[in-house]
């Protein structure tokens, strides 16, 4: 549903947190690491794909997996540790659960509003020198339009580098599709909607981990 589409940005601008994986030594004091930095990404791009084609009465049978591929640009670091950040990758796959006559899976519905989600969202960062890449779990997406396009926001836990110095508390990310709001009903209501394109958010940025 677009609610998986939403699940995309999230690989794109969701919170991470944990401490970087750094080599030290038994007993030696850990120094500065890019868990707590900021990182921060202009533009987004990529593909959603659903198993199951979106459609407008969904499916009573099917479970429907959402797979997303990602690319960031125009990334920027700050913090402890010097890094420089160009961009990065972003991979995951959600599974949901069968569909049902009372609870249709793969409905275009899921596109527009609040919804709980459950899947893993995994960034490989592009920067010198290398830093951890991030792990996101996500909690909840919520779908909307953006002038003539819809329109998406993630939140869930992360662990890995760019958590900022409160833990991806304040982390946020926003995306768009290069697809039209009439295109997409007009998808919905034919063959289904089997894929979504991404791209940045009208204004600001689409990545803001901190």
């Amino acid at each position: 549903m677009i609610r998986k589409l939403l699940v995309v940005a999230a690989a794109v601008a969701i919170p991470v947190s944990v401490v970087a994986v750094t080599g030290v030594t038994a007993g030696a004091a850990k120094g500065p690491s890019p868990a707590t930095d900021t990182a921060v990404c202009s533009g987004i791009s990529g593909t959603v794909n659903f198993s199951t084609p979106l459609t407008t009465n969904g499916s009573t049978s099917a479970t429907e997996t959402t797979t997303v591929n990602a690319t960031l640009t125009g990334c920027s670091a700050t913090g402890g540790v010097p890094v420089s950040l160009t961009g990065g990758t972003v991979t995951g796959s959600f599974a949901g659960k069968p569909g049902s006559a009372k609870h249709p899976s793969a409905t275009c519905g899921g596109l527009l509003g609040a919804t709980k989600e459950k899947g893993t969202v995994s960034v490989t960062w592009n920067s010198t020198p290398a830093v951890p890449g991030t792990t996101i779990a996500l909690k909840s997406a919520t779908g909307g339009v953006s002038g003539t396009q819809a329109s998406f926001s993630l939140s869930g836990k992360y662990k890995g580098s760019f958590g900022g110095s409160d833990k991806g508390k304040t982390s946020a990310t926003q995306a768009r599709t290069v697809e039209s709001v009439g295109t997409l009903s007009g998808e919905c209501g034919g063959a289904g909607i089997s894929t979504i394109h991404l791209t940045g958010p009208a204004s600001g940025n689409a990545l803001t981990l901190q």
